[in-house]
């Protein structure tokens, strides 16, 4: 059965049109008589009381049956007369906001020799990171945990991105150049061993952790491999070393548009400011297979100043 809030119109104009309808309906009965009407029983010659009249009584009893039947339709169950109580909601009580963790300040916290203003650069730049425990040889170590300005740091063999601050700001620098030839990922072997170079008693850049073995990138192209993709031809940067006096000399003509994007990346980086040293596949068998990409151990004024030339400095280097 369809139920009627009490409050409704429907529910208003339905009392009403049974309340006349009663009214109609119940008429006192005569002298000596018993009136039944809607179940009320009334004797019309006991009299009422002062003020009231046996029709306003059985007008009042027919309101109050219907309203009951009416009631008991809506199931609000109330009682004839008394007040309705309004429906009532629980309010959620609020809960306490958990306060926001402060993570370390690293730069704050940085140790004794550390580079503060390097540290600042990266957490300026919003470059995801963590302090690492101290590495002989290391002055700023840290590891990467998250892109550089949008270009992905992936191990390849399970090693964490730990290096020096110094590197991951010539990676940051250099990402103008990996953002315009579409690289997003480089796929890395170490940065952090503590060696000589290949048959020197000179430590390797490696030991500073300022040196990165990138064997593939991944690009908007696909994913490419150094030692698959890297052009044979030599190119300006095989004959002439850098000296060809721009990148595009230095590129030369690779075949493949794979090629072209790698030798062209090692060019660039070259002439960057921010990188020291680049050895590649046209440098020695022993990078055939990567891209040894090293930062400077300091960062000097005149880094700044002036774009150095695109040079080779010295193109049959050992193994880095």
């Amino acid at each position: 059965m369809k139920k009627f809030s009490p409050s409704s119109p429907r529910f208003t104009l339905a009392a009403a049109t049974l309340g006349a309808a009663a009214a109609l309906c119940v008429q006192p009965s005569d002298a000596g008589a018993q009136g039944k009407t809607w179940g009320v029983d009334v004797d019309v010659r006991a009299g009422w009381p002062r003020g009231r009249s046996a029709e306003g009584e059985l007008r009042q009893a027919a309101r109050d049956r219907i309203r009951k039947v009416l009631d008991g339709w809506t199931g609000a169950r109330r009682r004839p007369g008394s007040p309705r109580t309004p429906q009532t909601f629980p309010i959620p009580r609020p809960q306490p906001v958990p306060s926001a963790r402060r993570e370390p300040d690293v730069v704050a916290n940085a140790p004794a020799g550390a580079d503060r203003a390097c540290l600042d650069s990266l957490r300026s730049a919003g470059v995801p990171f963590r302090p690492s425990g101290a590495l002989k040889g290391v002055k700023t170590p840290i590891e990467i945990t998250g892109p550089i300005a949008g270009v992905r740091i992936i191990p390849r063999a399970g090693r964490p991105p730990i290096m020096d601050c110094e590197l991951a700001k010539a990676l940051l620098d250099g990402s103008p150049v990996f953002r315009h030839l579409g690289v997003t990922g480089l796929s890395f072997s170490g940065t952090y061993v503590y060696r000589n170079v290949a048959g020197t008693s000179k430590l390797s850049a490696h030991a500073n952790a300022l040196a990165i073995d990138v064997h593939a990138l991944e690009t908007t192209i696909g994913k490419i491999d150094v030692l698959r993709d890297y052009p044979r031809d030599g190119g300006s940067w095989g004959r002439r070393g850098r000296s060809a006096g721009s990148v595009a000399g230095c590129v030369g003509r690779p075949p493949s548009a794979a090629g072209r994007l790698l030798r062209q990346l090692a060019c660039e980086l070259a002439a960057h400011r921010s990188f020291n040293l680049i050895i590649g596949p046209d440098d020695n068998a022993a990078h055939r297979n990567h891209l040894h990409l090293e930062a400077h151990p300091s960062r000097p004024t005149d880094l700044y100043s002036s774009k150095p030339s695109v040079v080779h400095r010295g193109h049959r280097h050992s193994r880095r």
